[in-house]
């Protein structure tokens, strides 16, 4: 089961070229969909989970060699890419008695230009300013500012738009790419009011920020990808 989505996804995988990397930093439907690995598995070279995901890769069918388990704070590398597998504040679960039976993860991604920081799901904590004392300064982070919640278990699991601000700055990013919003409704808030606050926070705070479409391509360095794309639909809306 998974959450009603917003948008449609953009291609089907037959239309996706060879894929070196899939990253999984959790076990949620909303974030791991058997059809869709299933649909990736001829095309993948390798995909990448934390502790304990990849039994069920393996059940849907993934080979156990193409599957890489990582533990926090442990790297991989594959050419000039190295993957580590860093902390995250969040939990795991597919059903009612698998709570927090598998890890869960953010991911640093170093390649010879640049030092990205994928944020997965999760809210804050402290670990944020090691993780940047010891993989950053990131050139590009991503963080989730979708499903946040005023339910205490919520608020202490997922980033609200403001604290995905205070977290790039504390893991030392130097420009931040908003994810987790407008794609699945996991709030009770409009689609729209997380990118909405985000770039609001992210003004006040004088940050470098991107906000690309769905599969747009954005590049560091160069400023594409910042229009307010999202404003027309909103008077559609109202």
């Amino acid at each position: 089961m998974s959450p009603k989505r917003y948008s449609k996804t953009l291609d089907s995988t037959d239309e996706l070229p060879f894929i070196d990397l899939v990253l999984i930093t959790h076990n949620h439907p909303d974030h791991l969909d058997e059809q869709s690995i299933r649909s990736l598995i001829s095309k993948t070279r390798h995909f990448i989970v934390p502790l304990a995901v990849g039994e069920l890769l393996e059940e849907w069918g993934v080979s156990q060699k193409n599957i890489i388990e990582q533990d926090w704070w442990q790297p991989k590398s594959f050419d000039d890419l190295t993957i580590t597998a860093l902390p995250a504040k969040h939990t795991s679960e597919r059903g009612v008695f698998d709570k927090n039976l598998t890890l869960w993860s953010s991911y640093g991604i170093r390649g010879k230009e640049h030092n990205l920081y994928l944020s997965g799901d999760s809210g804050w904590f402290k670990g944020l300013y090691e993780i940047g004392e010891r993989q950053g300064p990131f050139d590009v982070t991503f963080f989730e500012i979708g499903a946040y919640s005023n339910l205490k278990g919520q608020m202490e699991v997922h980033y609200t738009p403001e604290q995905a601000v205070k977290a790039h700055q504390a893991v030392k990013g130097k420009m931040i790419v908003p994810s987790g919003w407008g794609t699945f409704d996991l709030g009770l808030f409009t689609w729209y009011e997380p990118i909405e606050r985000f770039t609001a926070a992210a003004k006040l705070a004088e940050i470098e920020y991107r906000t690309p479409r769905i599969g747009e391509i954005i590049f560091p360095g160069k400023t594409e990808g910042n229009e307010t794309w999202w404003k027309p639909f909103i008077k559609i809306e109202q």
